[in-house]
């Protein structure tokens, strides 16, 4: 009843159709990502990528998507570090670049790799150890400059490298040529452009290296002898 004691008449909530329910930007990305991934596999072309990914940020509604991913596989369950952390994901710091004059310079341990990132070596080295990062993207474009200098960058088995740049009385992606283990793919792609002159651009696929125990604390010599007494 109302204040006027006429019955009231409760209205049924309003429930949304999944089918109509309008597309986030997050859905948007997670469509980009699949296609991004299907490139990198070499299931579509460059110019299939371009055309969908169109299609997929003026995406509307979940239907619009449908045809965009309709013949790629599902995605496979994401890829993780052994103690569980995601390899994909996280939100890099503002550093894009590892430049190297007279000196060497090492990121290596967990860190957020961005989606773009540049190494520059000139009469050093530049050593980016990816095995225990997190990548932002699952396609990372790294351009390595190795001019005078070394550039060596170390990734996990199961890592997709590919590297395409230009030498100059040097290598260029020297280390990819050696064969790994097999190892389940992770769905992680590092391509890897510049250039080597009269310098080097290496890759190397090695394992994770294991934890380390953790170490009684040292004492010296003379705090032993003290206690003994």
């Amino acid at each position: 009843m109302d204040e006027r004691g006429r019955p009231t008449v409760e209205k049924a909530p309003i429930r949304s159709d999944p089918g109509q329910v309008r597309l986030s930007d997050a859905d948007r990305e997670q469509a980009a990502s699949r296609l991004q991934q299907a490139l990198a596999e070499g299931r579509l072309s460059t110019e299939e990528l371009d055309q969908r990914l169109a299609r997929a940020f003026a995406a509307q509604l979940p239907q619009d998507l449908v045809p965009l991913l309709r013949d790629l596989p599902e995605p496979a369950a994401p890829a993780a570090h052994p103690d569980g952390t995601p390899l994909v994901g996280g939100e890099p710091g503002p550093r894009r670049s590892s430049v190297a004059l007279l000196g060497t310079i090492r990121r290596a341990a967990r860190w957020v790799v961005p989606a773009r990132y540049t190494a520059a070596a000139t009469l050093g080295t530049v050593e980016l150890d990816l095995r225990d990062a997190v990548f932002a993207a699952p396609e990372t474009l790294l351009r390595a400059y190795g001019l005078l200098g070394t550039v060596r960058v170390i990734v996990p088995p199961g890592v997709t490298v590919r590297a395409a740049g230009r030498s100059v009385l040097g290598p260029f992606g020297r280390g990819l040529d050696t064969g790994t283990a097999t190892a389940a793919a992770t769905g992680v792609t590092v391509r890897i452009e510049g250039v080597a002159f009269a310098g080097a651009v290496q890759v190397e696929v090695r394992e994770p290296e294991p934890p380390k125990a953790p170490q009684a604390p040292r004492r010296n010599w003379w705090f032993v002898r003290i206690q003994k007494r």
